[in-house]
């Protein structure tokens, strides 16, 4: 819409750090989801680049808004704001099997799924198997790391955007531990 094409570049205009990028990334990330049948072949680079594209690219559209001025500050931002990013996609992905499944989409690394013997028949049909609970497990360790470099970043950002970037780590990690609580 018109109001909020006028906030956007409004707020692009005041932050010249702000790149269009970012913005790019996201509308390819959403495209991708545009088809019948979404699937992520592997990890990486497939997971990584989708979670970049989705969430990691929010991360990178926060660093001016959150005080980071200069080029060099956002470089050294970079890397654990798209850590972030990519492990909230990571946790949602885990959170959401079942709902993106009534939408045809696994965003489970379907090569990992192969090696550990999870059937995409099975997590169509909601079927909890110990290879499907191995295989979550495994994403959610990497979503554990993930969190804990986009902790390491948190104190390198200015003003008192460190504890709200460390707030949404922390929230992360608890609703990361009730999601393996739960199984």
């Amino acid at each position: 819409t018109d109001a909020l094409d006028a906030a956007l570049s409004s707020t692009v205009s005041r932050h010249p750090t702000l790149h269009k990028a970012p913005f790019e990334d996201m509308l390819a990330g959403m495209r991708a989801d545009a088809v019948a049948q979404r699937r992520i072949c592997s990890f990486n680079p497939d997971l990584i680049e989708y979670g970049y594209q989705v969430a990691g690219t929010v991360g990178l559209m926060l660093l001016p808004l959150l005080g980071v001025t200069t080029e060099l500050e956002q470089a050294k931002a970079r890397i654990p704001a798209v850590a972030l990013g990519t492990a909230i996609q990571i946790i949602n992905i885990i959170r959401d099997v079942k709902a993106d499944v009534a939408l045809g989409r696994v965003y489970l690394p379907q090569d990992e799924m192969s090696r550990l013997g999870v059937r995409e028949e099975d997590v169509m049909a909601g079927v909890c198997t110990p290879a499907y609970r191995r295989l979550i497990r495994r994403q959610a360790r990497r979503a554990a790391v993930l969190l804990r470099s986009a902790e390491a970043g948190a104190h390198q950002l200015p003003h008192h955007s460190p504890a709200l970037a460390l707030v949404i780590i922390e929230m992360y990690r608890e609703y990361l531990l009730e999601l393996e609580y739960r199984g």
